[in-house]
Parts: structure tokens; C-alpha cells; sequence
């Protein structure tokens, strides 16, 4: 099912396949769920072949975890002028 035919459902469990999901559709993705979402990152589909060279080889499951998100927060940046990632504000421009 799509996010869109997804809206306004409700279920036990979500399974979602974050590749190419804007930060506004994964959120609608991520809440569909009363007790789990699962979120899947295709880190061999969305880490370029210059990241894959500079990193080498995945060292274990926390490597692989840290370079999928890493490969999804690069499409996300500079999405739209109201993005959901933003840098951290400075404290000494307060």
C-alpha cells in the first residue's frame, strides 16, 4: 500500500521502505502504527559509489545502520524550504 492510500489508517505493526520518501511522507509513513514502524533503508541503492569506496567495507551492524542513515539524510538535505532537517541553531546567535 502507498503512504498516500496509507493516510488516515491505523495498524498494529508498519513496514516501510524509506527509499526516495520525502520528510514529510515518511512521517505520514511512520505513523500509521500503534505499537511498531519499521523503517527499511536500501543503503546499496542510496550510498554512492564514491561513499562505498571512502568507507570501505561494512564493519558489523551498527556500521551498516550508521551508513543507511547517513545515505538517507544526504537526500534529504536541502529538500524543500521548509525541511524537516535543519542545522542545530548556534547558542552564541541567541
Amino acid at each position: 500500500m502507498t503512504v498516500a492510500a496509507a493516510q488516515g489508517l491505523t495498524a498494529d505493526h508498519a513496514l516501510i521502505y524509506g527509499a526516495s520518501l520525502d520528510p514529510h511522507t515518511l512521517y505520514a509513513a511512520m505513523t500509521r502504527d500503534r505499537q511498531t514502524a519499521r523503517l527499511y533503508l536500501p543503503r546499496e541503492l542510496m550510498e554512492s559509489d564514491a561513499d562505498r569506496v571512502r568507507r570501505g567495507q561494512v564493519r558489523g551492524e551498527a556500521d551498516a545502520l550508521q551508513r543507511a542513515l547517513a545515505a538517507y539524510a544526504a537526500t534529504l538535505e536541502g529538500d524543500r524550504a521548509d525541511r524537516l532537517l535543519t542545522p542545530e541553531p548556534d547558542p552564541d546567535r541567541a
